[in-house]
């Protein structure tokens, strides 16, 4: 039955369809769906003509069915430069399900020639099961059972005369787990001046990561409206350096 359908590249004028797709299978509003389309392709370093955005399937009527995305990172990958894709959004519209729609999407996104790696994250259970059908693997990761991510005394938030990122800077200051004294404020955009200190802040000496350059971080944190409403960036200095972004 999926032999009867044409996957086809996502071009700009699909937009509008691709959005109403979109927000008839995850709920929200279509400018955000717009937003998030400009966030991940026209706003992205990363990103060129020659990239697809994702794959898009219309029935005979020319209804938008079938939807993922491609969304291009770039990595350094075994130590040298290389181009990563994240796929996301994978979508079949509700009347057209059980007809093999999402692998026929999948699978143009895994022959894609352009990338050096494929990625998927917080896939849902059955898009788990559809990636690994299409040849990708599950990266097990040793992670910590312990997280780090909190740093601060979350009772600070409870403070109703300072403003929540007032608040959080305060609890970050007087953190009592870090043995060095620490000044945190939020910032608006990353600055080239920043370049040095931001190649500092890597968390391993892996040979395979997501590029993180002062391009990339204001991408992805300040590039749009629709991230800059859900995103903030702390900045924490000792002494005079930059010793941490917390996000």
């Amino acid at each position: 039955m999926s032999g009867s359908f044409e996957v086809s590249p996502l071009k700009e004028s699909d937009f509008q369809d691709a959005s109403r797709l979109l927000t008839s299978v995850f709920g929200g509003t279509r400018d955000h769906t717009m937003g998030c389309f400009a966030h991940w392709w026209e706003l992205n370093p990363a990103w060129s003509s020659i990239i697809p955005r994702g794959w898009f399937i219309r029935s005979s009527e020319r209804a938008p069915i079938a939807f993922t995305a491609n969304i291009p990172f770039n990595y350094i990958i075994g130590g040298q430069p290389g181009l990563c894709c994240a796929t996301g959004s994978l979508a079949v519209h509700s009347d057209w399900r059980g007809q093999g729609l999402s692998k026929l999407v999948g699978r143009a996104f895994v022959d894609q020639c352009k990338p050096d790696l494929l990625i998927g994250t917080d896939s849902t259970d059955v898009a788990y099961k559809l990636w690994l059908s299409l040849g990708m693997r599950p990266l097990e990761r040793g992670w910590p059972k312990s997280s780090y991510r909190i740093v601060g005394d979350l009772s600070a938030w409870d403070r109703p005369h300072l403003p929540p990122s007032r608040r959080l800077e305060k609890s970050l200051q007087t953190e009592r787990l870090r043995r060095k004294p620490l000044l945190a404020h939020q910032i608006k955009k990353f600055e080239e001046r920043d370049t040095h200190d931001v190649n500092k802040c890597r968390a391993s000496k892996a040979s395979t990561y997501a590029v993180r350059d002062i391009k990339t971080l204001n991408w992805l944190y300040f590039g749009s409206k629709f991230v800059r409403q859900t995103r903030a960036v702390l900045w924490l200095d000792q002494g005079n350096n930059l010793s941490d972004t917390q996000r």
